[in-house]
């Protein structure tokens, strides 16, 4: 699943100018979720970091397991987050206020959505952000224990 969110996205990520990442296991990694729950959240996360990201920049996602739990990450080297702004960004209409969000529009709801969807599947998500070098945002789900469906 991850593996074809960065595929599918690949070429907007290239027509735009950036270069995307995607440092993935060979093998695929289980995890406890609904599949296309999960591919709105890596969607709205990856989209959101080719959106802040300037040309020339760039932004990679990550999937590793962690004892039984998979951590998700997506980070870019786009225009990051002020400090103050990141308790709030997974609030619903909440968009933080500056020129780059206004150029491109939206409602707020993204990472909303995210935040909901991974707390349906008992689930984390959190954001880190140093402005003017970029962003992390980490998703933690509960890996699936056995016959598993693997979503690499």
């Amino acid at each position: 699943m991850v593996r074809e969110a960065c595929k599918d996205i690949e070429t907007i990520a290239e027509t735009n100018g950036l270069s995307l990442q995607a440092d993935l296991p060979d093998e695929g990694v289980p995890i406890q979720a609904d599949k296309e729950k999960m591919r709105v959240v890596l969607d709205n996360l990856i989209s959101n970091a080719l959106k802040f990201t300037p040309a020339g920049g760039g932004v990679r996602v990550a999937l590793c397991s962690k004892d039984d739990e998979v951590e998700i990450t997506v980070s870019d080297t786009g225009i990051g987050i002020p400090s103050e702004e990141l308790e709030r960004i997974f609030d619903r209409f909440y968009q933080v206020e500056d020129h780059m969000t206004r150029r491109h529009g939206g409602m707020g709801l993204g990472l909303s959505i995210v935040k909901g969807l991974v707390e349906l599947h008992s689930g984390r998500v959190w954001a880190e952000s140093i402005p003017g070098q970029g962003s992390r945002f980490v998703v933690v789900l509960p890996a699936q224990q056995e016959n598993a469906d693997r979503q690499d």
